[in-house]
């Protein structure tokens, strides 16, 4: 499977769903949707240590948790994203 697949809202919850996040961020590695911390983590180039500390200490709202791992869809990786500075990949950039 393609490391860069498009992000089809079709297998996420309709709460979850955002319309701010722009056309360009649309393409995330996923599978059903959601990525995992560690996936994360890689896609933004944060370590995932620090991305779960910023939950813990309350800086960024736990995302919904799928069976027992934190699951991020789209909203939860832009504001992931925002919080830590860092420019979502699009796949023009690994071109």
């Amino acid at each position: 499977m393609n490391a860069l697949n498009a992000l089809d809202r079709t297998h996420r919850p309709a709460s979850l769903a955002s319309d701010r996040v722009n056309n360009s961020t649309r393409s995330l590695p996923c599978r059903s949707g959601y990525i995992t911390l560690p996936e994360l983590g890689r896609l933004l180039g944060v370590g995932s240590h620090a991305i779960k500390t910023a939950h813990q200490e309350g800086f960024l709202p736990e995302p919904p948790m799928v069976s027992g791992r934190r699951a991020y869809d789209l909203p939860e990786v832009v504001m992931v994203a925002e919080y830590f500075g860092v420019r979502i990949p699009t796949p023009r950039d690994h071109r």
